[in-house]
């Protein structure tokens, strides 16, 4: 009797580790990189927190071209567009307040296309950062 009690608790703690192991897998924060021209949809991602915030430093090609970045955010039956922020050439941060823990992504797309500076520029980062706050 004992041992089977030895083996009850055993389990018991084994589960209590898996179980907070497997709840700080999901991460608040996730580093990536992007490159595109005229849109882009970034991978939908989980975030645990309240508020969501992306800062990265774009290289635009010299030109004075910008884009917007979408928030979107995910359930079972579709998605819905929580806001969204231009980036600008240099560092940019921008943050969405009170959105809630869930499954989001970003879409990209260039302000203006047609703006003949803008026309030819490509968007770069090799240091994009997702975060809650």
């Amino acid at each position: 009797m004992k041992k089977i009690k030895k083996i009850s608790v055993t389990i018991v703690v084994g589960l209590v580790l898996v179980c907070a192991l497997a709840t700080s897998v999901f991460a608040s924060s996730y580093s990536s990189t992007l490159s595109f021209n005229t849109t882009l949809n970034g991978a939908k991602r989980y975030f645990d927190g309240q508020s969501i915030g992306m800062s990265m430093t774009v290289n635009n090609d010299g030109t004075n071209a910008s884009f917007n970045a979408g928030l979107w955010r995910h359930y079972w039956y579709g998605s819905s567009f929580v806001g969204s922020a231009n980036y600008y050439g240099g560092w940019n941060d921008n943050r969405w307040s009170n959105v809630g823990p869930g499954d989001y992504n970003f879409y990209f797309a260039k302000n203006n296309p047609d703006n003949a500076a803008a026309y030819n520029a490509w968007f770069n980062s090799n240091n994009v950062y997702m975060y809650n706050y």
